[in-house]
This record gives structure tokens, C-alpha cells and sequence, in this order.
């Protein structure tokens, strides 16, 4: 039940950041008197792709609540390791595009991107281990 509510959360969470991201920029245009300004087609991509990863990652983390990965039954055990696959690497990708995001946005600290930075790094580097 806890990867059930912790993966319906973070949908939520990840949906509310992706609507920061939109305002944040949509805010910025408004200032320079432009109607699209600085959030362009591919920063609008960025955002929703990330977005779209990271919803699928957390998808199959819930899975991975119904899935056994101790099963006898060869196909449950597949199915898990696959769900724990997705999960890894979407959520890898999510960090990876909200961290160029991030350093687009001009109203934080450098030191804070910095820190954020380095987190999305450390998953990314996690997705290598786990792969290799």
C-alpha cells in the first residue's frame, strides 16, 4: 500500500512542478513583453517530456507493489524486473531534464542548482551501476 500512495504523491508532485515550470516562464515572457519569450517549443518539450517520465517511472513503481520479485512464476519475476527498470531510468531522466530546467530558472541561488545538481548527477550515475 506504502508504493501506492508514495507513487500517487509523486504523480501529483510531478504534475505541480511541471505547472511551476509552465507559470515560471509564461511569467517571464509576460515581463519582456513578449507573448512566448523565453519559454520556447523545446523548453516546452523539456518540460513535458520530463514530466511524462517521470509519471511513467512512478507507474511502474506502484507495479512493482503487485509484483513479486521472489515469485516462482518466471514471467511475475520479468515483470518485476522490468517495472524496477522503468522506474530507475524514468525517474533518471525526469532528474536529468528538470535539472537543465533548473538552471534556466533565474530565481534561484546558484548554490541551490548547484546542490540540485549534484542529486540528479548521483541518480544518473546510480542508473550506470544498476545497469552495468
Amino acid at each position: 500500500i506504502l508504493l501506492l500512495v508514495s507513487g500517487s504523491l509523486m504523480i501529483v508532485v510531478t504534475l505541480a512542478r511541471n505547472i511551476q515550470v509552465q507559470v515560471y516562464f509564461k511569467r517571464k515572457s509576460l515581463q519582456h513583453g513578449t507573448e512566448q519569450g523565453n519559454y520556447t517549443c523545446g523548453l516546452w518539450l523539456l518540460n513535458a517530456s520530463s514530466a511524462l517520465f517521470n509519471i511513467v517511472a512512478y507507474s511502474a513503481w506502484m507495479a512493482l507493489g503487485f509484483l513479486n520479485g521472489n515469485s516462482d512464476n518466471a514471467q511475475v519475476v520479468e515483470l518485476h524486473d522490468t517495472a524496477a527498470l522503468i522506474f530507475v531510468v524514468g525517474s533518471s531522466l525526469y532528474s536529468a531534464l528538470q535539472i537543465v530546467l533548473l538552471f534556466r530558472q533565474e530565481q534561484y541561488y546558484f548554490l541551490y542548482k548547484a546542490l540540485i545538481a549534484i542529486v540528479g548527477l548521483a541518480s544518473l550515475i546510480s542508473l550506470g551501476i544498476y545497469a552495468a
